[in-house]
């Protein structure tokens, strides 16, 4: 089951639902805290920053962490069925029909399908989503820029470069 992207931010509200479905310990020990978000200009100068911190309160950490480490600890704390290679095609009440011809009773379907979900469009609104004129690219690297701990996004002329900590080096 590959993972697609390379690392994600998550802000304290997912780290809490995490925590709250057991798998925290192995969260924390995967991800990088995330203390501020820094907003720079392209000369590296303060723009605006924000402790989360401060932000968040109780609520937890911020974490960056990359997409095949979430999805590895995920998939082993999954206590439920999940299927590879068929696609859903109807949602009925918690009756789901797929590809295959096969129905099912869920007491929840999660809809992780991308920008032109299935799940979304069945479950939510047929509306299209329109290109916002954003690309991005992303990447990994071995080693983190010492002393990099924070979301760090510097901004510059029609465009912008992010760093996030995503732990695991």
């Amino acid at each position: 089951w590959p993972a697609v992207g390379a690392g994600i931010a998550l802000h304290a509200n997912a780290v809490r639902a995490l925590r709250e479905l057991g798998v925290g310990p192995a969260i924390d020990a995967a991800a990088a805290r995330l203390p501020r978000w820094a907003f720079l200009d392209a000369r590296g100068e303060p723009l605006c920053v924000t402790d989360l911190e401060d932000l968040w309160g109780d609520a937890g950490p911020c974490l960056g962490i990359t997409r095949v480490r979430l999805q590895e600890i995920l998939l082993a704390a999954a206590a439920v069925p999940h299927r590879l290679g068929v696609a859903v095609t109807a949602l009925d009440d918690g009756a789901v029909s797929f590809s295959d011809g096969s129905t099912a009773e869920y007491d929840l379907v999660v809809g992780a399908d991308g920008i032109n979900s299935t799940v979304r469009r069945l479950a939510v609104s047929e509306a299209v989503p329109a290109y916002a004129g954003t690309m991005a690219w992303r990447g990994l690297t071995t080693s983190r820029p010492e002393g990099l701990s924070d979301l760090t996004i510097l901004m510059g002329e029609g465009g912008f470069f992010g760093l996030v900590p995503v732990g695991d080096g």
